[in-house]
């Protein structure tokens, strides 16, 4: 009989990874190839910076996060404490590393911080929800 099965182990942890650790990822590599404020593309004339693209990127993924968070499961607490740790690796690079020490690093950590503390405040909300409803 085959049906749904749901995700688990390996691929479990990977889905709970915090989508904004992607932002961070491509700043990182924005950095250190010297695109960060370089334009990359032009769209009607306006010229993109990798900062640019970077913050829009995360942007989107912010409301991707705070859905993810309303799993209240342990791929919904992973999810929350990836978030944390990522959220405090980005303010300890932001404050001791040359290289994040610009406005799109503190606009992503500012992001994170959303996240982390947004993405608690769900799935408490969620927790209370089906502690309620004996789910």
């Amino acid at each position: 009989m085959s049906g749904f099965r749901p995700v688990s182990g390996i691929a479990a942890m990977t889905l709970a990874f915090p989508t904004i650790g992607f932002a961070f990822l491509l700043y990182w590599y924005f950095s250190a190839v010297g695109h960060l404020d370089s334009a990359i593309l032009s769209i009607a004339g306006i010229p993109l910076t990798g900062g640019f693209v970077v913050l829009a990127l995360a942007g989107l993924l912010m409301s991707l996060e705070i859905a993810k968070s309303a799993d209240t499961g342990i791929k919904g607490i992973m999810d929350l404490a990836f978030s944390v740790v990522l959220f405090a690796i980005g303010w300890v690079v932001l404050f001791t590393q040359d290289f994040a020490q610009t406005e799109y690093f503190l606009i992503l950590c500012l992001l994170q911080t959303a996240d982390a503390l947004g993405g608690g405040t769900v799935a408490i909300i969620s927790a209370r929800r089906d502690f309620a409803t004996g789910a």
